[in-house]
């Protein structure tokens, strides 16, 4: 069935190719990309060079050739879209290059949206996963996944699925497969060998010039965390929340090692936080000084859980993440919390605050200034991301943070847009103006206006 596929996935490139060939270079629209989704002025400033050609009189679909190049000249990508611009809907197979050129993977998609097979390879060319998308029960099985020398982990849909970091250097994921559909919740890949001869490497460090960070920063790992939280059942039974202290070690290479709980409401609740913490690696290692190399890095990590109560139940978050490393820092870190309590910040108000003309106005706010995020609209992804902030006592917005969502890049926009925001009404208690904490939902949806969602 993989061959199959490729072969015919094979064909529409060289159609493609084929069509780019008869195209005017006048009627081929070109766009230098940055970081997957900024379209910058020149190729210098671009990761690589995206094609828009004209499409074929004879073909019936009037599909228009998508082709992307890295600036070494090596494909990126081919695909077909029903539009010819930078919101690109695309249809039919779409396929992916490592920068060597070898293949990344293989999608199928109808009006914009994946509905067929998605095949993934390894950078050195292996087969990595087989996925097949249900149409009638419109949900991903996942069939096949494969080690990167091609030993067969999971098979017609049951064994173990595993899942890499961006470069594909370490499995930071695994998963049991039964039938096609994950079971229970994501663990880190935890090799008990590789971490005690990690001892061997040095003693580690608590004072460095240097810190290790998570890969997206401070906001970054709170994002995360916000993603892949799966609040424990007891605990939201027995509304345990607060904050949960973790001492690690931040390997040379940037991975977790030697997590020990030194503080939490519970034990399920100091559990989790470790699970997450592991799923987050690898991070950017630590070092002695700027110039030096990598070293071990001893640090105290605090994740903060909320459980929030609404009138359908707990809707539970875990708000925000910030680590220290010695004592003046922790006491400094205590001293902002209290500081905190302090501001009179509402979360219930005798009157809300409001958008200048409700929430249709809000609406067509957002419409009229959402940017789809190019590499979100090209892999199929939507749904809604959640924005929290305050409205300060004169309707201005502040501290404005995305929660979760589907992507990083669509909560980047989120937070881009509200940044955009006009003064709100503020909110009133006891007849005076205060400041109230507020979320909103910011829907994206492909082929539809935010405005309607």
């Amino acid at each position: 069935m993989l061959k199959a596929l490729f072969v015919f996935a094979f064909g529409i490139v060289i159609l493609q190719e084929a069509k780019a060939q008869k195209a005017k270079q006048t009627d081929t629209l070109i766009y230098f990309i940055r970081n997957e989704r900024d379209v910058v002025a020149t190729k210098d400033s671009a990761d690589y060079v995206l094609f828009i050609l004209p499409n074929d009189p004879a073909d019936k679909k009037s599909l228009y050739p998508v082709m992307e190049f890295y600036l070494n000249g090596k494909r990126k990508l081919i695909a077909a879209s029903r539009t010819k611009s930078m919101n690109l809907v695309l249809e039919g197979p779409r396929m992916s290059f490592y920068p060597d050129g070898h293949r990344e993977n293989i999608i199928t998609y109808k009006n914009g949206r994946v509905a067929g097979n998605i095949t993934e390879y390894y950078p050195n060319g292996k087969l990595y996963t087989f996925k097949s998308y249900d149409e009638k029960k419109k949900e991903l099985l996942y069939m096949e996944c494969r080690d990167s020398t091609g030993v067969i982990l999971a098979e017609n849909g049951s064994g173990k699925w595993l899942e890499f970091d961006e470069d594909f250097k370490f499995a930071i994921k695994q998963i049991i497969v039964k039938d096609g559909i994950l079971i229970d919740k994501w663990q880190p890949v935890i090799d008990t060998v590789a971490e005690s001869l990690y001892d061997n490497t040095g003693q580690p460090l608590a004072i460095v010039d240097v810190y290790p960070m998570y890969k997206g920063g401070f906001s970054g790992l709170g994002f995360f965390v916000n993603k892949n939280l799966d609040y424990p059942a007891d605990d939201i039974k027995n509304d345990a929340k607060g904050v949960v202290k973790v001492n690690l070690i931040v390997e040379k290479n940037g991975m977790l090692t030697h997590f020990k709980v030194l503080s939490a409401a519970s034990t399920t609740l100091g559990e989790e936080a470790i699970r997450l913490l592991r799923l987050s690696a690898p991070w950017m290692p630590g070092a002695i000084a700027k110039e030096n190399p990598p070293s071990r890095v001893q640090l105290t990590v605090r994740l903060f859980f909320y459980l929030d109560k609404t009138d359908k139940g707990y809707v539970s978050r875990s708000a925000d993440v910030a680590y220290y490393y010695n004592e003046l820092s922790d006491n400094a870190f205590k001293a902002t919390a209290d500081t905190n309590k302090s501001t009179g910040i509402f979360s219930k108000v005798e009157k809300q605050p409001e958008f200048p003309g409700g929430l249709e106005a809000f609406g067509k706010f957002l419409a009229s200034r959402i940017q789809y995020p190019y590499s979100d609209a090209r892999n199929g992804v939507s749904g809604k991301v959640i924005v929290s902030f305050i409205v300060e006592k004169d309707g201005n917005l502040s501290n404005i943070k995305a929660i979760r969502g589907p992507s990083e890049s669509m909560a980047r926009e989120a937070v881009r847009v509200m940044k955009l925001s006009p003064h709100w009404s503020p909110g009133y208690q006891d007849g005076k103006p205060v400041r109230v904490n507020y979320t909103v939902p910011i829907a994206f949806a492909l082929g539809e206006d935010p405005s309607k969602q």
